[in-house]
């Protein structure tokens, strides 16, 4: 099992998978996968190709951003519980530091600019393009029905985090402020050409 912070994630043998996979599509066939021999897609071999190792880095820094923001939205709450315990004023009331600091530009203005009001979400629905580019690197077709999956996610992380943020702001006066110089997942280059 793989432990990262207060999460534990069992790994599950990849290889006896494939392995009893190729066994069924093929059973005149020995073992089925020994290492070298590419995986099965509807009964045509593909090899690992150079896209299949972008997604696989690409998805490895998704997670380690959306495990470092998640860790740092967990020590919030946690010391804003304890400080609520306390009866110790919190200000703000709601995560305004962690992963994406201030650029040092905004920081001259004594701006509370970030790059994301959500990191976590912003990395979680990057892993999910990633999954659509396994799929691309499987199929070499840009377009095709799997991205139907990417999408839907999308539209669900989208609506949640508006709900979620309009009770923050009906909550917290100053999130209004917070939300204006903040973009909710990703910075574009246009709005950093303001900070």
């Amino acid at each position: 099992a793989l432990r990262a912070g207060r999460c534990e994630i069992p790994l599950q043998p990849v290889v006896p998978v494939l392995r009893e996979r190729d066994r069924l599509d093929d059973p005149g066939r020995s073992s089925g996968f020994h290492g070298t021999d590419p995986p099965s897609l509807g009964g045509q071999d593909v090899a690992l190709n150079t896209l299949d190792y972008i997604a696989a880095v690409l998805f490895l820094g998704l997670l380690a951003v959306e495990t470092v923001a998640d860790e740092q939205m967990w020590g919030f709450q946690q010391d804003k519980k304890r400080r609520r315990e306390g009866g110790e004023e919190i200000a703000p009331p709601f995560m305004a530091t962690g992963l994406f600091m201030p650029t040092k530009r905004s920081r001259r203005r004594s701006c509370s600019c970030r790059y994301s009001r959500h990191p976590n979400y912003a990395a979680e629905l990057g892993q999910w393009a990633v999954f659509y580019l396994f799929a691309v690197a499987a199929t070499g077709q840009w377009l095709h029905w799997s991205g139907l999956g990417f999408i839907a996610l999308a539209a669900v992380f989208v609506g949640s985090i508006r709900l979620t943020e309009s009770v923050s702001a009906d909550k917290y006066p100053g999130y209004g402020e917070y939300q204006s110089s903040t973009p909710m997942l990703l910075a574009t280059p246009r709005s950093l050409a303001g900070r």
